[in-house]
């Protein structure tokens, strides 16, 4: 069995695909975003997060909207 790590933020959940740390996306200090955006469309995330260290490649989890089936007996 293979376990996902979920990440809240803001009031939204994301399935974490990958965390890579920020000095593979910069060169003296400049983010290269054009490697970042590359990066995130090969790996199939739609939602990038950064944090101290890290750029975290997400799926969103979007709310499930569902009506409630009441069965008769």
């Amino acid at each position: 069995m293979i376990l996902k790590e979920v990440y809240f933020s803001s009031g939204k959940s994301y399935l974490i695909l990958r965390k890579v740390h920020i000095y593979l996306f910069t060169k003296n200090n400049v983010l290269n975003r054009n490697k970042l955006n590359l990066f995130k469309e090969w790996c199939g995330a739609d939602h990038v997060l950064k944090t101290d260290s890290h750029f975290i490649f997400c799926e969103t989890i979007e709310d499930v909207d569902f009506e409630e089936i009441v069965l008769e007996h």
